[in-house]
């Protein structure tokens, strides 16, 4: 028997070993399943009704966006996709977070320490002003997050500010320089 069929029949036992074991194992539920993306509930806490179906809405649009990327617990993906939980970025100027979420970001950028290279596509054609806030109230107070609420009067004036912003941005420092001369209300005493 020569090498190329000794290779094949090793892979042809070793899909069907997989299949049989496929078939005759019980299913994967709950957590254990492969792929479990659902978020745990009672994740964030809200005051009252109203800010209850803000953060279910949240909730919802995070699941459907976000997830993937930044995962269940908002811990991300090493040092792939950046952590939503315990950083400055989700707690810390709201309107640099919506500058980031509305536009995107690829190339560098640091969080908690750690330089993430990768792309995050902007939502500005996906979410309107409601929904965006919806989104960032929920990572803003999920995971053990306590940022401040903001609302879709924030996210309006940023969209429109920023509505001549086409490309994602291309660095955390451009996204930064954009702030501080489109904000210069959020920069701090004696920050440059």
């Amino acid at each position: 028997m020569t090498a190329r069929q000794q290779l094949l029949i090793g892979l042809l036992t070793g899909a069907l070993a997989w299949c049989l074991g496929y078939l005759i194992a019980p299913p994967m539920t709950g957590r254990t399943a492969l792929g479990y993306q659902a978020l745990p509930e009672g994740m964030a806490v809200a005051a009252s009704t109203g800010e209850q179906s803000m953060v279910d809405n949240g909730r919802r649009l995070y699941a459907d966006a976000c997830l993937s990327c930044h995962q269940p617990l908002g811990q991300g993906l090493s040092t792939v996709f950046p952590p939503l939980r315990g950083t400055d970025w989700v707690t810390g100027s709201p309107e640099r977070l919506v500058l980031a979420v509305l536009h995107g970001i690829t190339g560098p950028i640091q969080v908690n320490g750690t330089t993430f290279n990768s792309f995050m596509p902007g939502f500005s054609q996906q979410l309107n002003d409601e929904e965006l806030a919806a989104v960032l109230n929920y990572i803003r107070n999920s995971w053990g997050n306590q940022g401040s609420p903001l609302d879709s009067t924030l996210v309006a004036d940023v969209r429109q500010r920023s509505a001549t912003r086409q490309a994602p941005w291309r660095s955390q420092a451009e996204l930064e320089s954009f702030l501080d001369d489109l904000f210069p209300e959020t920069t701090e005493p004696g920050t440059p």
